[in-house]
């Protein structure tokens, strides 16, 4: 389902949650393209059950129709992301 986020960069961004390395976080998401960031705030919605779309391309596409300068913090400031972000990879049967 991932077309243009790496499976590997949802593990890193776990970790350096997990770590509590917000700088370094908010540094690798900053270096992620447009899509990457949608597609990373779609896994999250999968994640918690928040899922504002009925398929993956409509949750991919609400992220981008919604995106805003504070995207990069809005998924930094969740204190549950390395769950959101795990559960989000199992549903999307990664």
């Amino acid at each position: 389902m991932l077309e243009a986020l790496s499976h590997e960069k949802v593990l890193r961004v776990i970790k350096l949650a997990q770590l509590h390395e917000r700088d370094d976080l908010l540094a690798f998401l900053s270096a992620m393209s447009k899509d990457e960031v949608a597609e990373m705030m779609a896994v999250m919605w999968r994640g918690r059950d928040d899922d504002p779309g009925e398929s993956w391309a409509a949750s991919v596409q609400y992220a981008h129709e919604h995106s805003d300068e504070g995207d990069l913090q809005y998924i930094a400031g969740k204190t549950p992301l390395p769950d959101y972000l795990t559960k989000g990879l199992k549903a999307l049967g990664y």
